[in-house]
């Protein structure tokens, strides 16, 4: 195992491919990662993610710039407060975005409850294998390239079961929810606590 020589000043987890906004930082390993630095007692700990589902590497670039940019802006808060503060844990989500200059900026948010609802729908496949048949799928489909759906005139005995994500939104449309807020443009910045106990009388 290798040891380090000091103990880390900070722990940066990502760059994540999607979003982890919402009910999403509830199973998310890149969050996972620096909530682990948080409960070792890392000052810094920062969970990085692009909201691009087929990010390229200059939609990578973009986030890992903002990651660095956060770092040093917390590197310098703490030297220049000096006091014994509790580790600091941001779950930040970059838009899909090619470039820093169509950021609108950075908003503080607070977690919402955007999520992602999974369901099944039949496909028709070919020849028994894993790839849906042209002729089975609407131009929409093919076009999307991730949600395939068939239409009804379609061989049951060809077909297999799909798994499909239905984007589900924030129920509430408040600008500083962070889902919300990388929706509009900006960078969602999410300070969170380690402790998920309910206040007494809460759920």
């Amino acid at each position: 195992m290798l040891e380090l020589a000091a103990p880390p000043a900070a722990v940066v987890s990502g760059v994540n491919r999607g979003t982890n906004a919402g009910d999403n930082a509830w199973y998310s390993g890149t969050l996972a990662g620096a909530r682990e630095g948080a409960l070792l007692g890392v000052p810094i700990n920062i969970a990085i993610s692009t909201c691009d589902e087929r990010p390229t590497e200059r939609a990578y670039a973009v986030a890992a710039d903002v990651a660095a940019v956060l770092l040093m802006q917390a590197l310098a808060a703490r030297v220049a407060t000096q006091s014994d503060q509790a580790p600091l844990l941001l779950n930040v989500n970059v838009p899909a975005v090619e470039g820093a200059q169509s950021l609108k900026g950075a908003l503080v948010t607070t977690q919402g409850d955007e999520h992602i609802r999974p369901y099944w729908e039949a496909q028709d496949v070919l020849d028994g294998g894993e790839n849906p048949t042209s002729s089975s799928l609407t131009e929409e489909c093919l076009a999307d390239g991730v949600v395939l759906r068939m239409p009804a005139a379609v061989s049951s005995e060809r077909a297999f079961m799909n798994r499909i994500a239905e984007h589900v939104p924030a129920s509430r449309p408040d600008a500083d929810i962070d889902s919300n807020a990388v929706a509009s443009g900006f960078v969602s910045v999410c300070p969170l606590k380690l402790t998920q106990v309910a206040a007494a009388g809460g759920t």
